[in-house]
């Protein structure tokens, strides 16, 4: 699950309550809410169709500058990149069709693939409107919640919906906050490179005429020894890593080749026979029949865990095959997750190169700035002038997406604090149905014996699923505020850093404290709203109580980033529910962000699952734990 899928979580949520009210609803329910129900449900079905996602990934990716692209110059550049790609999926095309002939199963769909310049614009274009679609599901989606509320808001679901709505719509105008806040972070970098460069400009014409270099090549050389330092040793970790995932490949590919060989023997063994009534035979067919299937068993335990990881020579302490402790063993890691980790490394590599490169060419700057800086005193004022120039572009810039960026964080927050109050409704809603249920079975049924008003009276699902939603509606108004408080201090960090670099520089920062301040008191406020409301759900005991825990460590995971002043106490309370959320429930595959969080924090083994994202919230529709799929690798 992805950082903004709050909208679609909660869909999945609601999909009980949308089966399971027209099942309660009493025979004399009033044409206004009959009618207020079915926009509810029309807008859950299109809520619930709605991909939270795709915002995130459209603002990343500027539709309008990938249409003014030249693909054709970009295919050619990038032929080979190209070719890989198709090369490697026509590959994995073939071996589906291959896997399902071997498992007899109808061949797959997939076709193979070309991809040039025409393909591109057509993905692209195929984006575009995957984007405008996507969106007009949601406009739908609140524009049908927003007749339910008009025609019945206290009928039983339209509270629910109507929040969920909300909640997408926050999440939507959220990743258009973050890709606006993390543009400010890159105009905050270049803002920097640009003040430092000033700074040297200055510099170089306060002390053109006897610029002693010295100690600054000496810290470049310090800084570049140190970077060689690490490059060297990524360098050797890169090589090592490599040997292991050649090594993994060729074992993965003679375990499948035993695998291959075995099946044919069993095969060859079941088509050949025993002779019947010979008990020789029968005896011999039957011993070698049951050692090939065992060896078959251990070569696909060997092929699974060579290729997805998990612990070898381990013991269950109880029966329970999912929900069991297991003890002793040794980890070992997939060849996905070698792979995945070569890839980072790799990735690491390059950006130590890149960095030597970088310091360098700094030091070869220096160097010239330090012979040349008799002869270059108009030059540098030039430059220093164009410099100034250049700096307050970017800083008009940054005031101007920093703006966007709180526009529409306000926009979430406002869409969020209606989707509390939604859930409010929701709940008050069901408490009022629940009480209605009691009051008339007092009245009409004193003997129970309507099971109709049996059902209602002991259903808790409505009310306790409205609480979650709350808590959650709370938290994504915490995640906000916290951001924002975050991406203002790194902004008011930023403008300090230049203040040092120009101290001439006039940068009031006063009303950048005080948004901060507001918004960092707020996240901690709403924060412990949400974790006093997932306290009180975590301590009903139910199948999907361990929910409620992974959302608490939520809460606890963004005090302990917000709230500074009681940071030490926020992190303890994390370790503390993370360990009990994850206590016997370590392979899940629900909570694999959670047990990789504990590992960081602990400084125990990571887990298997790459990607930490702890904001997001747990899926609560997902009580049973099940293995996660090779997708997940």
């Amino acid at each position: 699950m992805k950082p903004i899928a709050i909208g679609v979580v909660l869909a999945i949520v609601i999909l009980a309550l949308g089966f399971l009210v027209p099942a309660i609803l009493p025979p004399t329910v009033s044409p206004t809410t009959v009618n207020a129900l079915k926009e509810a449900e029309l807008a859950r079905r299109q809520l619930h169709a709605y991909d939270a996602s795709l915002p995130l990934v459209g603002a990343r990716a500027d539709v309008e500058q990938l249409k003014e692209a030249d693909f054709d110059l970009l295919v050619e550049r990038s032929r080979e990149e190209f070719d890989a790609l198709n090369s490697e999926f026509n590959k994995r095309v073939s071996q589906a069709k291959s896997t399902d002939r071997e498992n007899n199963v109808p061949e797959s769909g997939l076709r193979a693939a070309s991809m040039g310049p025409a393909g591109v614009r057509s993905s692209v274009s195929s984006f575009e409107k995957c984007l405008r679609d996507n969106h007009k599901m949601l406009t739908d989606a609140a524009r049908n919640s927003r007749s339910a509320n008009q025609a019945d808001r206290n009928a039983l679901g339209v509270g629910q919906v109507a929040g969920m709505v909300k909640l997408a719509e926050a999440g939507e105008l959220l990743a258009e906050a973050r890709e606006l806040r993390a543009r400010l972070t890159t105009e905050q970098g270049r803002l920097l490179v640009v003040a430092v460069d000033w700074a040297e400009a200055r510099d170089e014409i306060d002390h053109y005429a006897g610029l002693d270099v010295t100690e600054i090549r000496g810290d470049l050389d310090a800084d570049l020894d140190e970077i060689k330092a690490a490059l060297e040793e990524t360098r050797a970790g890169v090589d090592e890593l490599r040997g292991r995932v050649a090594e993994r490949e060729q074992t993965l590919a003679d375990v499948r080749a035993q695998l291959t060989e075995t099946r044919t023997q069993r095969l060859s063994l079941e088509e050949m026979g025993f002779i019947v009534g010979d008990d020789t035979s029968f005896e011999a067919y039957r011993a070698e029949y049951l050692r090939l299937s065992e060896a078959l068993r251990q070569l696909q335990e060997q092929e699974q865990l060579l290729a997805f990881g998990g612990i070898e020579g381990g013991s269950l302490t109880d029966d329970d095959p999912l929900e069991g402790r297991i003890e002793g063993g040794e980890t070992v890691l997939g060849l996905n997750e070698l792979r995945r980790l070569l890839a980072v490394e790799e990735d690491k590599l390059a950006r130590y190169t890149r960095g030597v490169k970088a310091l360098e060419d700094q030091m070869n700057l220096v160097v010239n700035v330090g012979n040349e800086a008799q002869t270059q005193k108009g030059q540098y004022a030039e430059r220093l002038g164009t410099l100034t120039v250049e700096i307050d572009q970017i800083r008009a810039g940054m005031d101007e997406l920093a703006q966007q960026a709180f526009e529409k964080e306000d926009a979430a927050l406002r869409a969020a604090r209606e989707g509390v109050t939604s859930f409010k409704s929701a709940k008050s809603a069901a408490d009022r149905w629940i009480a209605d249920a009691n009051s008339l079975q007092r009245e009409k049924d004193p003997q129970r014996l309507n099971e109709r008003l049996k059902l209602i009276t002991r259903d808790s699902f409505a009310a306790d699923a409205a609480a979650n939603a709350e808590a959650r509606a709370k938290t994504l108004l915490g995640r906000i505020q916290t951001e924002r408080a975050l991406g203002l201090g790194e902004y008011l960090d930023t403008l300090a850093r230049v203040n040092e670099l120009m101290p001439d520089s006039e940068f009031d920062a006063t009303a950048l404290r005080e948004s901060f301040t507001q918004a960092r008191d707020e996240a901690v406020s709403i924060l412990n709203e949400a974790r006093e409301g997932y306290e009180r759900l975590a301590q009903k005991q139910s199948n999907t109580s361990w929910v409620h825990q992974a959302s608490l460590a939520i809460v606890y995971h963004l005090l302990w980033q917000i709230d500074e002043f009681n940071a030490d106490q926020h992190r303890g309370n994390l370790l503390d529910q993370l360990g009990r959320t994850i206590e016997n429930r370590r392979q899940s595959p629900h909570l694999q962000q959670q047990v990789t969080l504990y590992a960081l924090l602990t400084g125990g083994v990571e887990a298997p699952q790459p990607d930490l994202q702890s904001d997001e919230e747990p899926d609560e529709e997902q009580p049973e734990e099940e293995e996660p799929d090779d997708e997940s690798d």
